[in-house]
């Protein structure tokens, strides 16, 4: 039973942390340069801006 009730919670967890790696990257594409102060090892807005661009 507690591994069942462990299973559920790392599941809303890794959920949670799919959710907020998306905003992440969704909020990149719309505004790179207020993620890349924040969270620059996340994604790199220029070598995007120089793939775009």
């Amino acid at each position: 039973m507690n591994n069942n009730k462990w299973l559920n919670e790392l599941k809303q967890v890794a959920v949670g942390v799919v959710i907020g790696v998306l905003m992440v990257y969704i909020t990149a594409m719309i505004q790179p340069s207020e993620v890349n102060e924040s969270a620059p090892k996340l994604l790199e807005p220029r070598l995007l801006m120089v793939e775009v661009g």
